[in-house]
């Protein structure tokens, strides 16, 4: 993990209110990392050429928070690193809005489909998730297990919250969290797909504070990172 060449875009640097817990766990990790921050030029640029030498990426984390999101050509980006085998982990809010586009071959492939998590009590009790009952995963238990969300903040608005995922049948995708503890199915927040090398975290961070989300991160780091050195 520690030589492993590490790609961040993170686009909560543009909020002076918090700070960037993707970064803040990588920092408490210990791990190198390129961080392109919030710059989509540079982002394009380090997928397009990929890393030091030329060589492929062993982890893009693409974390779009701030509400501006990325679209288009960029999800073609990631489709072309996913199929040099580097491991992707993607947190967006805004999938549902972009479904028809390019993403849409990711998440065809992945093996699940989106749509919005609006707020329905408008109170905290629409930003409680729960790990799905019965799931035995690394990235719920691994290196830290315990994880608990049931402790939300009002940071964004109740109008979108995320996404939810549903399952399609086509791909392999698993639902690891959800709104429901006992819907594998759909209402997912948290997914993993192609053997693990694509996770898809479709609620914000800043939801909860960083002690509740970062062990999640470090969880989703590590088993990214695993499912990449195993697969060379």
């Amino acid at each position: 993990m520690k030589s492993a060449n590490i790609l961040l875009y993170e686009d909560m640097v543009n909020e002076p209110r918090v700070y960037r817990f993707v970064k803040k766990t990588l920092d408490g990790m210990g791990l190198p990392y390129k961080d392109d921050g919030s710059a989509k030029g540079w982002l394009k640029n380090d997928l397009l050429s990929g890393a030091r030498g030329g060589v492929p990426w062993d982890l893009v984390i693409i974390a779009v928070e701030y509400r501006a999101g990325i679209s288009g050509e960029y999800f073609d980006y990631l489709m072309d690193v996913l199929n040099q085998g580097t491991s992707v982990i993607v947190e967006a809010y805004h999938l549902d809005q972009i479904s028809q586009g390019t993403v849409s071959t990711i998440l065809t492939k992945c093996g699940v489909q989106v749509y919005p998590y609006f707020g329905k009590t408008r109170t905290l009790v629409d930003l409680l998730i729960w790990p799905i009952s019965g799931v035995d995963h690394p990235i719920l238990n691994q290196p830290n297990s315990g994880l608990n969300f049931t402790k939300a903040i009002a940071f964004w608005p109740y109008n979108d919250l995320g996404d939810l995922v549903a399952l399609t049948g086509q791909g392999d995708a698993q639902i690891l969290m959800g709104t429901k503890a006992n819907e594998r199915s759909r209402d997912g927040v948290l997914t993993t797909c192609m053997n693990g090398q694509f996770t898809l975290m479709s609620f914000s961070s800043h939801s909860y504070s960083y002690q509740t989300v970062s062990p999640l991160w470090e969880n989703m780091i590590t088993n990214a990172l695993r499912v990449r050195m195993e697969s060379k």
